[in-house]
């Protein structure tokens, strides 16, 4: 009671200035202050969601016209392989980046091509494929077009793909990886699936485009876990086999930007020159590694069997 009775007295003595209740901060400043600052925050909130947005739903628009429209999407085509630009005149600016081309003119089956490859190791690779692909129980088989089968499976495999290539590892491969990902959903292509066999896991994935006397193997990509399986270089076959069935004279298998990739296409056959297009091509180029991309896309649904659990289709 005294204590209670010594706090009670204390207050008391207290000026009544020191009792007032502390104003908050924002009340200090008038009201059109608060007012203009508030009109301010809404104008750079809209300016920053118009500067975001905008692009956003432009790129949104342009990928749901490619997923619609077969002749908007054949442009996009055109553009991912280099050959055409937005105008549909011939893209000069693709001729910056050499691309690994191989000449099949002189090759009537695929032993004949296996036989012309430069070094031995890559003949015995090339012929191992099968084997392999049976000894880890992986099932290929052709589904059909790119832009309707893509989903999430394929998706996770492209960001695994990127994620082992890139220093960044997942941030790096989530994005580039995504980005691939839209990009191949908006172009054409054939779609070969690379499966597990007792469980159907997707291990990989491949697309390639036949345009006037040229395939592209166009996108490539697998699961860490697939890494020795050889898969890329079974792609590499079966588009020579396909190829050599079309009737088409030269494999172009893009661009690489490592050099230790470059060099692993040469050793398989495939040269990288700037002059890989023969509409853009300088006088001076070999025309045997000049592809003739000029004709119409070639159907290539000849090799669509539309069942994910057939076996390997060549």
């Amino acid at each position: 009671r005294i204590r209670n009775e010594a706090i009670i007295s204390g207050l008391s003595a207290t000026p009544i200035s020191y009792l007032q209740p502390m104003p908050m901060p924002w009340a200090a400043k008038p009201i059109e202050q608060q007012e203009q600052q508030s009109y301010a925050m809404i104008s750079i909130g809209t300016a920053v969601a118009a500067l975001v947005g905008t692009p956003t739903l432009f790129i949104s628009y342009q990928i749901y016209r490619c997923l619609t429209d077969s002749n908007k999407r054949r442009e996009a085509t055109q553009g991912a392989l280099g050959v055409k630009s937005s105008s549909g005149k011939p893209n000069h600016r693709g001729q910056k980046l050499e691309h690994a081309v191989g000449n099949l003119e002189k090759c009537k089956t695929v032993d004949d091509w296996i036989k012309s490859l430069p070094s031995r190791s890559a003949k015995n690779t090339i012929k191992r494929t099968n084997r392999v692909q049976e000894l880890h129980g992986i099932d290929v088989v052709c589904v059909g077009t790119t832009s309707e089968l893509l989903g999430w499976e394929h998706w996770w495999v492209c960001v695994d793909h990127e994620a082992r290539a890139t220093a960044l590892w997942w941030i790096s491969g989530f994005l580039l990886g995504s980005l691939r990902f839209l990009a191949a959903n908006i172009t054409e292509g054939s779609m070969d699936e690379f499966r597990r066999r007792h469980d159907g896991k997707l291990l990989a994935w491949s697309c390639m485009i036949a345009k006037g006397k040229t395939m592209r193997n166009m996108w490539f990509y697998q699961r860490s876990e697939a890494a020795k399986c050889l898969i890329w270089f079974y792609t590499v076959r079966l588009a020579v086999e396909r190829c050599l069935h079309l009737g088409l004279t030269h494999l172009d298998l893009g661009p690489s930007h490592k050099t230790d990739v470059k060099e692993l296409k040469a050793k398989y056959g495939f040269q990288s020159t700037l002059n890989w297009n023969h509409e853009t091509a300088s006088d001076s180029s070999d025309p045997q590694f000049c592809c003739d991309y000029s004709g119409p896309f070639v159907d290539m649904s000849r090799f669509h069997c539309g069942d994910r659990t057939a076996k390997t289709v060549q």
